[in-house]
């Protein structure tokens, strides 16, 4: 399966309220025995379970176009695409990013560290080179890229829990 990222977070929580009220007309005479707070923390808890897990099973799918045009994809499971003749298989882990370049040119998802510290230590991503044509999966820490070909990349950015930050810009590889 395969949806816009943005219809994902809605069906992820039609779902998840569908579940929930199926669980509870198939299970209330058995929690009806429990107390009150039990109930409510059942009612609160599970719901939110549910939404955590469905959310967390998808993989992001990035589908770059000849136009350098990106749309962002949650995927669950497998698709096949058919690209220049050729069918891909893609499918792509909770904990990957995927990127299917439907364009002509040669691609690379480069990293960017911003560091308030003089102690940083450099991290060992190198960077991912996605041929034209082709999928590739890659790890990114926070499962998505932030920038794109010609976005401007600031100088700073403001961190609220650590003194570092990463960021990803997928950008032409530099033909030389």
């Amino acid at each position: 399966m395969i949806i816009l990222h943005h219809y994902f977070l809605i069906a992820t929580i039609a779902v998840t309220i569908a579940i929930s009220a199926l669980a509870y007309f198939a299970f209330r005479n058995f929690i009806s025995n429990y107390s009150k707070k039990i109930k409510q923390i059942l009612f609160i808890l599970f719901p939110i379970i549910v939404f955590t897990l469905i959310k967390a099973s998808a993989g992001n799918l990035y589908i770059v176009d000849n136009d350098k045009s990106v749309a962002f994809y949650n995927i669950i499971g497998s698709k096949n695409f058919e690209v220049n003749n050729k069918k891909i298989r893609v499918n792509v882990p909770r904990n990957k990013v995927g990127i299917l370049n439907l364009s002509e040119s040669n691609l690379v998802v480069k990293e960017i560290q911003y560091s308030s510290s003089s102690y940083y230590t450099k991290s060992h991503f190198e960077s991912v080179p996605i041929s034209a044509f082709s999928f590739e999966k890659c790890f990114l820490n926070r499962g998505i890229i932030d920038y794109f070909f010609d976005d401007k990349i600031p100088e700073e950015i403001t961190t609220h829990y650590s003194s570092e930050d990463t960021k990803y810009q997928l950008v032409e590889a530099d033909e030389k």
